[in-house]
């Protein structure tokens, strides 16, 4: 077969493995085959413990249950057996390339993550019209809240309640619009994300304002 053909052969299959991968990524991230009653978001969330800074990748599923008036909340993300890994980032920024956190970082954050039993909750005084419109005047689980800031749901499939307002009005915490955009920063270093101590953060900005 001439050279010609056979590039052409290969240029045909890269295009159509390409156009196979963007299609399955497009229904992926449009949630085209999800049931109607399951929604979900994905957030970011910088918590700092013990002196150290850390990211949590959360991933809150519900289950509207239109005929019981009721909604399920599950946590998918992060779980309790999630590896804590050092940013790979932030790591190369504080010079300490391929180190792990310290174990007794990794105990702090992880005793902030809602234990087996929490991750599932029935959300309490609900209203369900449909999949696209509820509304639950309940906190949700993993996220630190008071009771004034109580109630989540949807109206028109928009999510709506204080626990969104939290993510609007909170420097350290903030929804993915994206799932790819949320799967590619957790990619870099797992579920939970340690970015060093605070003052070797700050130390680090200081010497490179200095220079």
């Amino acid at each position: 077969m001439p050279e010609n053909k056979v590039g052409s052969v290969l240029l045909f299959l890269f295009q159509a493995v390409m156009f196979l991968v963007a299609a399955v990524v497009l229904i992926w991230e449009l949630g085209i085959f999800e049931p109607s009653n399951k929604k979900e978001f994905r957030f970011k969330e910088w918590v700092e413990i013990g002196g150290g800074k850390f990211v949590k990748f959360g991933h809150f599923e519900f289950l509207i249950d239109e005929q019981n008036q009721r909604v399920i909340q599950k946590i998918i993300a992060p779980s309790i057996l999630a590896n804590v890994e050092f940013d790979k980032k932030r790591a190369k920024w504080l010079k300490r390339d391929g180190e792990t956190p310290p174990s007794s970082m990794v105990k702090l954050i992880r005793a902030t993550l809602p234990n087996g039993s929490m991750r599932l909750k029935v959300l309490s005084e609900c209203v369900v019209f449909s999949g696209e419109d509820w509304f639950c005047d309940d906190t949700v689980n993993g996220i630190a809240l008071s009771k004034a800031e109580r109630g989540i749901g949807m109206q028109g499939g928009n999510w709506t309640g204080n626990v969104m307002k939290f993510f609007e009005n909170s420097l350290n915490a903030e929804l993915v619009g994206w799932k790819v955009s949320w799967e590619f920063d957790k990619f870099r270093c797992s579920e939970l994300c340690y970015y060093g101590t605070m003052d070797e953060n700050r130390k680090a900005m200081s010497e490179l304002l200095k220079n």
